[in-house]
């Protein structure tokens, strides 16, 4: 999206103001979306470590006959 907001600006007779606006909005789109990914990739870790070490966890326990 970003080549094609340059591209136009390149091709079709806008505003420098215009263009600026349209380019600023699309990398904030990028830089929430990188966020966003970033913040489900870490629930995603957290969530598989939690559920090793609740595995583990487990597993400690019925071997000592405490669960």
């Amino acid at each position: 999206m970003e080549r094609a907001t340059v591209k136009e600006n390149a091709s079709t007779a806008q505003s420098q103001k215009e263009h600026s606006g349209k380019y600023k909005s699309l990398n904030k789109r990028y830089e929430d979306a990188v966020t966003a990914l970033e913040n489900l990739k870490a629930e995603r870790t957290y969530g598989s470590n939690r559920q090793v070490f609740i595995t583990v966890y487990s597993d400690t326990e019925e071997k000592s006959g405490n669960f």
